[in-house]
């Protein structure tokens, strides 16, 4: 069990690491900076490759069960049910931060629409609205579903 705690203090570690570079992606965006979004981007496929290894691994330690949650609980292994939690959350982190990004991508993808329209003079449905935290209420967004 000492090799599963430590694999999955990595994951939470490279998972910490996906989160930052989220959070400097929303900056960028935020600061209307896009030359730094290739960048970023290239750091947030390096760890994405990263983690995709530790979860492999992870997975690998788990042969057999198919409940990795009920695995841990069940190794009655306090230090490792509380990194798994620890481990979880941060990738919780990352799932709600990548969709908060994915929002605003949204919204300035829809706002460039709405100025081409404008200037080309054609006429855009405006059947699409959001709710004060960005969401879309039509059922059909290209959102509805998406995690990291």
């Amino acid at each position: 069990m000492p090799e599963l705690l430590s694999l999955l203090k990595n994951i939470q570690q490279q998972s910490i690491e996906l989160l930052t570079q989220l959070k400097r992606e929303k900056q960028a965006l935020d600061d209307n900076q896009p030359e730094k979004l290739a960048e970023i981007s290239t750091q947030k496929q390096l760890c994405l490759e990263q983690l995709q290894i530790l979860d492999q691994q992870r997975t690998n330690h788990a042969s057999g069960h198919n409940d990795f949650n009920q695995f841990i609980a069940r190794s009655k292994n306090r230090p490792l049910i509380v990194q798994w939690q620890a481990t979880r959350e941060a990738i919780k982190n990352c799932q709600l931060q990548n969709e908060i990004n994915g929002r605003t991508l949204h919204k300035r993808g829809q706002i460039n629409l709405d100025i081409l329209c404008i200037l080309t003079g054609h006429k855009q449905a405006s059947e699409q609205t959001y709710t004060a935290q960005g969401n879309q209420n039509r059922s059909n967004s290209l959102l509805n579903g998406i995690k990291a």
